[in-house]
């Protein structure tokens, strides 16, 4: 058996790694080295020379050819204008078409009395109270109460509160960005409001798989082909799809900074003419009262009779 060693054993040499890279990964693409960047070499097309086997005396002969001389030379004849008119000028009779005159037959219409057209309307009147007093109102198609838009999909609603399993709801909107800019606009308590806006939430956000709140539509009036803008119903409702929130402002946004003002103790008096310059002016207090000042001594003879 060899003897054993003594001491300490010697320690294992590690290699150390590249250093691990500190902070945040940047925002953009990859960070692609120079070396890695493969450059695309220009083609080169060589030049082709082409030796044909011909001569000046080919192209000469050529130019002979095209040239010929023809002795017979035609006398010219002078210009007729009688008997080169319908040859030359191509000229056609207009002949004016007749209007055909056509028999309209105008129906008139009899005239309805002002006091008939006036009972219609108050029985459509009272027969819309009684159906909006019982909530009986047929499920026809409407347009929506904000871009005022026909919509063929189904109708969202403001959900008003919650009673006993049952939504209480009312309006007609084409999507429920509509509905939400429909309910800001309307006059109410800020309580309401947002209480609303979480029910809205709450039952579309699951219908629709929202992961944020709901964002208010744009203002049709200056958006719309139909109105002052210049997007069509379609482009309009693309626009709610996005994450962006479009908004319009009336007036341009100000601040309102305050401002330093610097006043005098001396307060100009109003009574009296500033621009007259003759009288002195003079700045002093004057204090004016009808009682007489009075001692110690007056009142306790007044008071006591005492001297």
């Amino acid at each position: 058996m060899p003897p054993k060693k003594r001491g300490r054993k010697p320690k294992k040499k590690v290699e150390k790694g590249p250093p691990k890279k500190r902070g945040r990964k940047p925002k953009g693409g990859k960070i692609i080295k120079v070396s890695d960047i493969k450059k695309k070499k220009p083609e080169y097309k060589p030049n082709i020379i082409l030796h044909l086997k011909t001569s000046n005396n080919d192209n000469y002969k050529q130019e002979l050819t095209s040239i010929e001389y023809n002795p017979e030379i035609k006398e010219p004849e002078a210009f007729n204008i009688n008997h080169n008119k319908i040859n030359i000028l191509q000229f056609e009779e207009i002949v004016k078409k007749k209007k055909e005159k056509q028999n309209i037959i105008i129906e008139k219409k009899e005239k309805i009395p002002i006091k008939n057209k006036s009972r219609e309307l108050w029985t459509k009147l009272n027969n819309l109270k009684k159906n909006l007093k019982l909530d009986n109102i047929s499920d026809k198609s409407s347009h929506c109460f904000w871009c005022t838009c026909f919509f063929d999909n189904p109708t969202i609603y403001i959900p008003k509160n919650i009673v006993e399993d049952t939504v209480e709801v009312y309006g007609c909107f084409c999507s429920p960005e509509c509905a939400l800019s429909f309910l800001k606009n309307e006059k109410i308590d800020t309580s309401t409001l947002w209480n609303r806006y979480s029910l809205l939430n709450n039952i579309y956000g699951k219908i629709y798989n929202y992961d944020k709140n709901i964002k208010p539509a744009p203002s049709p009036y200056y958006t719309l082909d139909k109105f002052l803008g210049s997007l069509t119903i379609q482009e309009y409702r693309k626009l709610l799809k996005n994450d962006r929130l479009i908004l319009i402002v009336d007036k341009p946004l100000s601040k309102i900074m305050p401002e330093i003002y610097e006043e005098n103790n001396e307060e100009p008096k109003i009574m009296n003419n500033l621009l007259d310059n003759k009288k002195q002016k003079s700045n002093k207090y004057k204090l004016k009262s009808k009682e007489i000042f009075k001692t110690k001594t007056d009142i306790l003879k007044n008071s006591f009779n005492v001297i």
